[in-house]
């Protein structure tokens, strides 16, 4: 139940509201304050009113600086000393080169080689690794909490990045991480009528927030209160330093080069707002550079704020963005990528087929005369799009395998082509054909698996063995889940084993708990089959932990397949007892099938939980 408390801006009557719900309710209470109140008084309030040993964090977020989790970075940076030693956190260097860069290029580990991050912008999948840094900082605040009760008061929400919001739902919802309290200010979030990185409406994602983690409403003055001076604990290395830049732009003191490289690294560190705010300067003090140059910095500014757009879900935007970055260029396979990836957003994104299928044409019409590697590359992803909409919209099978098969055989001839360092993809890597003809390869394997020609998709997929040698991991786990899901689908239980531990390996390896989990489950379903109920049980419950562990909903599926799991092992007993414990988190129809135990076990398989097709399912902290 959310509680109004009503207050005149002053902390005390804060505090009275604070001081007997945290001690006799449950502590995982938040507090959303709106309005002008004085946070730094309440915090020096709540540090004498709590003598006991406690956690108290304070920032005010500036929208100038709205940089990747920035607010939990900070409160880690402070309280490093309590955390940096402890074992498990050496295990996610990934996490911690993305959230405190190495200087030392030695030192920087390989993190494309677990996620392709935040610069995959072809759009056919999740973001995971905003997941991974979120569980990262979440697991750390979590194991803080128990040793000690942590307060965490942001000043200044509206001007949050969406994935510290995110980072609050999960932390408040879905873990509801006892001994935490989160005290959060906002103002004047219902008079701004800008949009946040998600494309909502700024005020429908913090109210969404706000009933999700249902916190105790504080109202604070109207009153204009004296702004405190902006709390940072980030040190040098952490910061953008965008506004330096600006400034050093503006008095014609930065190179060309060192332009495009602020502009990449604004993006890579996430720092949207940054992106675009940029972007702006660069574009109004092109008269600093050549001709040339000139035209090359336009092309590559839209491109940059086409794509934050995009992470931004601000795709109306990102389309005008792309428009305007094919404008800029007189490279044909760069119109033709412009085209691709307005074409992907209209699909993927709005769910406007007639939209994707203009810019698909404008694609093959710029590109029809050209077969140079650039244009070919950027045709074969776009001839790679048509496939998807071919099958997956319009259900035609033939035509999407016709497309996939006359890219492959206009990109064969530079398999082995030496690409050019100076054109990158979204992961800054050079461009080359390599990584879509195996991209393509598998988009073979998926039409002939969704045709239901399992034999026909082995063999598809198996062609790939030979070129995942040097692949990165993060590709493995996903080939040898898709493997072992078509060694299922065949039969073959053993090898469908042996695929899905080797990706459940590699999981656990790069401590990727959100797919491990997936993995877990499909294990667990293939242990059933082959009859090895207390294997497949073992493998289940490995997936409840996993679960809880990461926020994710446990289903009805879920328990079903425990039950059954514990039925057929000879478990009668625990099994009877579990079916009660669980009424109402079970489907009627398996509870009424489990009465009569002969059908059954006839019927077993439609009530268990096997996990998706390919390794690929949404984000439960996504969901705000």
């Amino acid at each position: 139940m959310i509680q109004d408390l009503y207050t005149n801006g002053n902390s005390k009557f804060i505090l009275n509201s604070y001081q007997p719900i945290s001690q006799d309710s449950p502590r995982h209470i938040s507090y959303w304050i709106e309005g002008n109140v004085s946070i730094e008084e309440l915090k020096s309030d709540i540090i004498r009113s709590f003598p006991e040993k406690k956690i108290i964090f304070y920032t005010k977020l500036n929208r100038m600086e709205r940089s990747l989790l920035k607010p939990f970075r900070d409160f880690l940076l402070e309280h490093k000393s309590s955390w940096m030693d402890w074992d498990w956190v050496k295990e996610y260097k990934y996490e911690l080169q993305t959230l405190f860069p190495s200087s030392n290029d030695e030192d920087r580990p390989d993190i494309f080689s677990v996620s392709w991050g935040w610069s995959e912008v072809r759009l056919n999948r999740e973001i995971h690794w905003g997941f991974r840094l979120v569980h990262f900082v979440s697991r750390i605040i979590s194991k803080l909490a128990e040793i000690q009760p942590v307060s965490i008061l942001i000043e200044d929400l509206q001007n949050s990045d969406r994935i510290s919001i995110y980072c609050i739902h999960h932390l408040a919802y879905n873990l509801k991480v006892q001994n935490l309290t989160f005290i959060l200010n906002v103002k004047g979030y219902y008079s701004l009528n800008y949009k946040l990185d998600n494309g909502k409406g700024f005020t429908k994602l913090l109210n969404n927030l706000k009933a999700k983690i249902d916190p105790v409403i504080i109202n604070g003055s109207d009153l204009v209160i004296q702004e405190t001076k902006t709390y940072c604990a980030s040190d040098d290395s952490l910061e953008d330093n965008v506004n330096t830049f600006i400034h050093t732009l503006k008095s014609s003191e930065v190179e060309y080069n060192e332009v495009l490289e602020k502009l990449h690294s604004s993006l890579h560190l996430f720092n949207l707002e940054n992106v675009l705010l940029l972007g702006d300067i660069i574009l109004n003090n092109l008269n600093r550079f050549t001709l040339e140059q000139q035209k090359r910095l336009s092309y590559e500014v839209w491109r940059h704020i086409g794509i934050a757009q995009v992470f931004m879900d601000d795709y109306n935007n990102a389309i005008q963005s792309f428009i305007k970055m094919k404008e800029y260029t007189e490279s044909v396979g760069e119109k033709v990528k412009a085209c691709h990836l307005i074409a992907t957003i209209y699909g993927k994104r709005l769910n406007n087929i007639d939209g994707a299928k203009e810019y698909i044409q404008k694609g093959m019409n710029i590109a029809q005369n050209s077969d140079d590697f650039r244009t070919l590359y950027e045709k074969g992803w776009l001839y790679n799009y048509v496939a998807y909409v071919s099958y997956s919209l319009e259900k035609d099978f033939d035509k999407a395998l016709n497309y996939v098969n006359q890219a492959v055989e206009f990109l064969k001839p530079f398999k082995n082509y030496t690409p050019d360092s100076k054109i990158m993809d979204e992961i800054g890597n050079p461009i080359s054909a390599e990584r879509l003809l195996g991209n393509l390869t598998a988009n073979i394997s998926y039409l002939y698996f969704y045709k239901g020609d399992y034999q026909q998709a082995l063999e598809a997929w198996k062609s790939l063995e030979k070129d995942i040698v040097d692949a990165p991991e993060v590709f493995k786990k996903e080939y040898f889940y898709f493997e072992g899901n078509l060694f299922l689908h065949l039969g073959m239980f053993s090898q469908a084993e042996e695929s899905l531990k080797k990706s459940y390996i590699i999981c656990e390896k790069y401590n990727d708990i959100f797919h491990q989990e997936i993995v877990s489950r499909k294990l667990g379903y293939t242990h059933f089959l082959m009859g090895k109920y207390e294997v497949s049980m073992t493998y289940y419950k490995n997936s409840f932990q996993l679960k809880e562990l990461s926020g994710k909903a446990i289903t009805n599926k879920d328990y079903q397949s425990l039950v059954l799991c514990l039925l057929l092992s000879g478990d009668i007993t625990s099994a009877n007892k579990k079916v009660e414990e669980l009424k109402g988190f079970i489907s009627q129809e398996f509870v009424d099938f489990y009465e009569n135990s002969k059908s059954l076990f006839n019927n077993a398989n439609k009530f268990l939980e096997e996990g998706p097709v390919i390794l690929l399912e949404p984000f439960p902290m996504m969901n705000l």
